[in-house]
C-alpha cells in the first residue's frame, strides 16, 4: 500500500506532527489538536485539579513545491514540498496571582522548550523517516522560531499565555 494514497500530503503531514507531540508525553501539554480549534476547549483534556493546562494545535498555512529530477529510466522524479509549520501553543494557570505569573511562564517556557527538543535528534524525521524528510532543521538558521505573548486574564481564577513554534517540513514525494 502506498504510504499516502490520494495524495492527502498536507492531512499526512499535520497528523504525523499531531502523533509526534502527542507520543512524546511532554508532562503538562494536555492534548495537540492537528488543525487548529474554534475555542481551546481546556476543560476536555485538563488533568484532575492541575495548577495549569496546556493544548497545541497543528496549522500549516501555506505550502511550495521544488521539482526534483532525477536521472535514468526508472527514476521518474518527485517533488520536494516545504510546509512552513505553526504549532500554536496555549497555556493556562488555574492559580493565578502576582507572585503566581512568573511560575506560570516557567511552566510554559518549560514545555515550549520541550517541544522544541522533540525537534532534534532522531525528532527531525517525526518517526516517520518513510514521508518526512527533515523538521525544524531546514533552513539551517532559524529553523525554529518562536513568538509568545504576555499573560492575559481570562477569569478571576484563570490567565492564558500563548505562544507560537514555528518550524518547517519538507517532505519527497516520488513521481508514479
Amino acid at each position: 500500500m502506498a504510504t499516502n494514497p490520494g495524495g492527502q500530503h498536507r492531512r499526512l503531514i499535520r497528523t504525523i506532527i499531531a502523533q509526534w507531540f502527542t507520543a512524546q508525553r511532554i508532562i503538562g501539554l494536555d492534548h495537540v489538536y492537528r488543525s487548529l480549534p474554534p475555542d481551546w476547549y481546556f476543560e476536555l483534556y485538563r488533568r484532575g485539579q492541575a495548577d495549569y493546562s496546556c493544548l497545541a494545535a497543528v496549522v500549516i498555512p501555506t505550502d511550495s513545491e521544488d521539482f526534483t529530477a532525477f536521472s535514468g529510466p526508472t527514476s521518474p522524479g518527485g517533488v520536494t514540498i516545504h510546509y512552513p509549520v505553526e504549532l500554536h501553543i496555549r497555556h493556562r494557570s488555574y492559580t493565578p496571582g502576582e507572585q503566581d505569573w512568573a511560575d506560570d511562564e516557567d511552566d510554559y517556557d518549560r514545555i515550549y522548550d520541550a517541544l522544541k527538543d522533540c525537534l532534534r535528534a532522531s525528532g527531525r524525521a517525526l518517526g516517520r523517516p518513510d514521508v518526512v524528510l527533515q523538521a525544524g532543521v531546514w533552513p539551517r538558521q532559524r529553523g525554529k522560531v518562536g513568538r509568545h505573548t504576555g499573560p492575559v486574564m481570562v477569569a478571576a481564577s484563570a490567565v492564558d499565555r500563548a505562544g507560537v513554534l514555528m518550524f518547517t517540513v519538507t517532505q519527497n514525494v516520488l513521481l508514479p
